[in-house]
């Protein structure tokens, strides 16, 4: 459970990095080590089809067509992580994550989170753009993600 909070943890700073961009990691004349500690950059790609009955199962009542629309603004990619962040350059996971951008004036970058256990979040962005918190779709960008190894992340991972 422990590196389950902390991978959670870890991704939303990588997710606040994929939405801002990356700083260095020592301030100039610091003593520390200097250490690439910047966001892992997005691989952006085409995003998934879904079939009617997966889209059904994430649209929680709304209406389908409204919920395929939002799909349509979405962008698709996925981060590379380690899988235990103890040991940075060891096994390493790739994470799905969503971008859905502000439909009005932007104030900002939120990551979505769907809970759990065993949720995906890509999808949950397009739930809270037609939810009662659209007003945060309009203002800001929503970022959804995979986590504790279930959805696109791979190599798979029991989360202990």
């Amino acid at each position: 459970m422990k590196r389950t909070g902390a991978m959670v943890a870890m991704l939303a700073t990588v997710l606040a990095g994929v939405a801002v961009g990356a700083a260095p990691a020592a301030a100039a004349g610091s003593r520390a080590p200097a250490v690439d500690s910047r966001a892992p950059a997005v691989e952006w790609t085409a995003c998934p089809k879904y079939s009617d009955d997966v889209i059904k199962d994430n649209a929680r009542g709304h209406d389908l067509a409204a919920f395929r629309k939002q799909l349509e603004r979405r962008r698709c990619g996925t981060v590379t992580v380690p899988l235990d962040y103890r040991y940075p350059t060891g096994r390493q996971l790739r994470v799905a994550v969503t971008k859905y951008a502000a439909t009005g004036k932007r104030l900002g970058v939120l990551a979505v989170n769907p809970g759990g256990p065993g949720g995906s979040g890509v999808l949950l962005p397009a739930d809270v753009a037609l939810g009662q918190a659209r007003e945060l779709a309009a203002r800001y960008d929503l970022i959804g993600f995979d986590p504790r190894g279930i959805g696109v992340p791979e190599p798979r991972s029991s989360g202990n």
